[in-house]
Formats: structure tokens, sequence, C-alpha cells
């Protein structure tokens, strides 16, 4: 019953959608405000047609092509009253979930889970295709701005929490492996002592410090770093994170993250112990037990001491 609801679903859709689309006023040949400068601009090409996928299937319509001379930009009030994409063959909401799904599993098998939960098909070269589009118009974006979008809490954090951390990642073409930086920014909250939901913002580089770095000191300057009171900065260890941290937040509190604390520990008890040595577990949970208890120097202390 619920696949035959589904396929009476999917059918009625794709009239549906056309039919909402054939109750749109005619369009008019006349000028349209530029969406950039505000200049009317005259119709430089009628009636071109477009074709995009919908959640329904397959939609195609006539618009007109407007050209902006002071801009040099071009664009189609249609597909902006549509709130379409400016470029790509689907609507904003496909687009949406086919990034979703992309970003979050292999190509291969997001299209396989894909076709589990839609009637309308597709391939992993459309993944990738959108996945590049929108991923080269995040880069090309005023990072600025981009962060302003992103930012959900309004007014100054009393603690603001940034981590940073990196690794190398496989690479197709000549170079086989590239860094990759990420940081996120989150609100904390002192009372409730957990993360305030809907706070954390994360940035990303596949490149060194020198490109991280710049990404961000805007995400942490939306975020008015200079006013807030307390700034824990949490990291690995490296001492190049150290160094970013004195460079963009020479108040904050540096940080060693628990699992570092705790693998660095374990490395120290190996160099000692022998790396097969049936003590390293106890060692390492001799480590666990005096950072539950919030007692780092005693941690400390006793490896110096041993």
């Amino acid at each position: 019953m619920e696949l035959a609801v589904e396929k009476l679903k999917g059918e009625s859709g794709d009239p549906g959608i056309e039919a909402m689309i054939r109750r749109i006023k005619p369009e008019k040949p006349t000028g349209k405000a530029c969406p950039r400068c505000g200049k009317r601009t005259p119709v430089k090409a009628r009636d071109r047609e477009r074709t995009v996928r919908s959640l329904s299937g397959p939609v195609t319509f006539h618009r007109n092509y407007h050209y902006c001379e002071e801009c040099k930009y071009g664009f189609y009030p249609v597909d902006r009253l549509l709130g379409l994409p400016e470029e790509g063959e689907l609507t904003s909401e496909m687009e949406k979930r086919v990034i979703d799904f992309a970003i979050n599993d292999v190509y291969g098998e997001c299209a396989a889970r894909w076709n589990l939960h839609y009637q309308q098909p597709i391939s992993e070269n459309l993944l990738r295709r959108v996945i590049g589009r929108v991923g080269a118009q995040c880069e090309a974006v005023d990072q600025g701005r981009l962060q302003e979008e992103l930012k959900q809490s309004e007014g100054v954090a009393d603690v603001l929490v940034v981590e940073t951390d990196g690794s190398l990642l496989p690479i197709r073409g000549e170079e086989p492996w590239k860094e990759a930086k990420v940081g996120v920014l989150y609100r904390h909250d002192s009372e409730a002592n957990k993360p305030i939901a809907g706070s954390a913002r994360y940035v990303a580089v596949v490149n060194g410090l020198g490109e991280f770095a710049p990404v961000l000191e805007e995400a942490m300057h939306v975020e008015k770093i200079e006013e807030v009171p307390l700034v824990a900065w949490v990291g690995d260890g490296a001492p190049c994170n150290w160094t970013l941290a004195d460079q963009l937040a020479p108040d904050a509190v540096q940080i060693l993250d628990w699992h570092h604390a705790v693998e660095h520990a374990v490395t120290c008890g190996k160099v000692l112990l022998g790396e097969d040595s049936p003590w390293v577990p106890l060692w390492q949970e001799r480590s666990k037990s005096l950072l539950c208890a919030g007692e780092p120097d005693a941690l400390i202390a006793e490896l110096m001491d041993c």
C-alpha cells in the first residue's frame, strides 16, 4: 500500500509542478532590476529554454535573459522568482538533498542510497558535478559574508571554543597527498557546562596554515572574538596549533584535548615499558583516571617521575 501511494505521488507530481508553472503570469519583455546594482536592464534574449530536475521529475519552461553592462552580469528573473540555482540542472530542493547525500558518503554509495529514498534516480557523475560546482562557489565567495550567513547566534559569546585539527588526504593527480585543515567554533554554556546547540560553524581548506589561518580568522572576527570574555583553544598538541592560537587569539586558554592527552601519555608508557608490555593498558587506565579526576598536574608529575 505504501509503495502504491508513493507511485501515485510520483505520477501526480510531474503534472502538478507543470500546472503551477503555467499559472505564473507571462513574462513581459521589459527591463528588470539588476540583482547586483539595481539598474534596470533590458532583455538581451527572449524565451530561452531550461529544463531542471525537481523532486517530482523534470520540468521545462522558457524565460528571458537580461544582461547588465555595468556589472557584466547576466541573469534570468524567472529563475530568481522560482528560487533556482544560477547553474546546474537541479532545483534548489533537489540540490539540497543531493548535497546532503554527497557530503556524507562516497558517490557510488550515495547514488544507491538515493534510489532507495526517491523514485528519480541519480548518477555518481551528477553528485560529483554538484559538489564540484557548489564547492567552487564556496571557495570563491567572500569568506566574511559567508561566515555572517552561517552565524546562528547574535550578540557576544560568554565562552567561545575554537578547535583545530589537520590530516593528510589522498588526492588524485600528480600530488598524491595534500594536507587538510579543519576548524570549528562554538559557544559554550557555562551554567549547563555544554555546547550551545546550533552555534557550531566549521571552516576548512585543503592546504597548509598559510591558507587556513585567514579563513579561520574571518570566522573568529564574525564571532567578535576581541569582545569575548573567555576563549578556549583546543588542539592535539602539535606545535603549529599553539602557534596559530598565539597568532589569532593570544589571550585564549590553550587546552590539549582529551583523546590526544591520553594518546601522548600512552606513547610515553610504550617508550618506557615497551610496545608490547602488559603494563601499558594499566598505564593507560591510570592516565584516564587522573584526567577524569581533574588532576592533569598529577598526571604530568607521575609521567615525569617515571
